[in-house]
């Protein structure tokens, strides 16, 4: 089982790994810390339940989101994993408001969601 100190670990080695230049090891840094994220692995439906209940998840994702924001130049295979787990936090809608909102000209509040609101069916 990971703990913090290997997710310190893993960090060190990715940030090692991004001096260097070593794309294909930093990619398998990141692909392996997204597995630990059980974001790929969950259904959309228990995903809150079991993402939120798990710490080392979260702390995998957490490092795993730092670590493509501070060496984001360095990926190449490693998006697909990035973007999978962003897309199923997107569809669990677990992302903040900043992050699916955009700016609207024409709504009165200047905001649009980018995601659907489920409208009651009259039946």
């Amino acid at each position: 089982m990971y703990n913090n100190l290997d997710f310190c670990l893993c960090r060190k080695c990715a940030m090692i790994a991004a001096h260097y230049g070593c794309s294909d090891v930093f990619d398998n840094l990141i692909i392996s810390l997204c597995k630990f994220t059980t974001l790929t692995s969950e259904s959309v439906e228990n995903l809150p339940t079991v993402f939120g209940s798990n710490t080392k998840a979260q702390t995998a994702a957490k490092t795993v989101f730092d670590l493509a924001h501070c060496h984001g130049n360095i990926l190449r295979e490693g998006w697909k994993n990035i973007m999978e787990s962003m897309l199923q936090l997107f569809r669990a809608q677990l992302l903040p408001k900043v992050m699916v909102e955009m700016e609207d000209f024409v709504e009165p509040n200047g905001k649009i969601s980018l995601q659907r609101e489920e409208m009651p069916s009259n039946r």
